[in-house]
C-alpha cells in the first residue's frame, strides 16, 4: 500500500510524503502506482520548472517514496502554488476513493 501524507496550513499544502508501492500489481505492471506516481511528478515539475519554486524535492524510486516541502511564498506565489497542489489533492483523493485497498490518503491541518 502506498500512504500519502499531506499537510496543509491555512488550507494550503505546505508538505507531501508519499512512501510505499501500491501493490495493485506486480511491478512494471502496476496502474495504481504508475497514476499516482505521474500525478506526483507531474506536480513536482509544475511547482520547479513552470512556477520556478524552490521547494525541497526527494525521491526513491527503490523505497516508493517522494516527498516535498514548500518554502515561505508570497501572496502571488501561493495563490499559483495552490492551483497545483489543490489539482493534485483532487487526482490522489480520486485514487484514494477509487482503489482504498492500495492508496491511503491522510490530510493533516496545523
Amino acid at each position: 500500500m502506498t500512504v500519502v501524507n499531506i499537510i496543509r496550513r491555512d488550507k494550503s499544502i505546505i508538505s507531501l510524503n508519499c512512501i510505499g508501492h501500491a501493490g495493485y500489481d506486480e511491478y512494471g505492471y502496476d496502474i495504481v502506482c504508475a497514476a499516482l506516481s505521474s500525478i506526483l511528478q507531474t506536480t513536482v515539475l509544475g511547482l520547479m520548472q513552470v512556477l520556478g519554486l524552490a521547494i525541497t524535492f526527494s525521491k526513491d524510486d527503490e523505497e516508493g517514496s517522494l516527498r516535498f516541502d514548500l518554502p515561505e511564498l508570497d501572496t502571488q506565489e501561493r495563490l499559483k502554488a495552490n492551483i497545483l497542489l489543490d489539482t493534485m489533492l483532487l487526482g490522489v483523493d480520486n485514487l484514494s476513493d477509487t482503489y482504498s485497498d492500495f492508496v491511503e490518503l491522510n490530510v493533516l491541518d496545523k
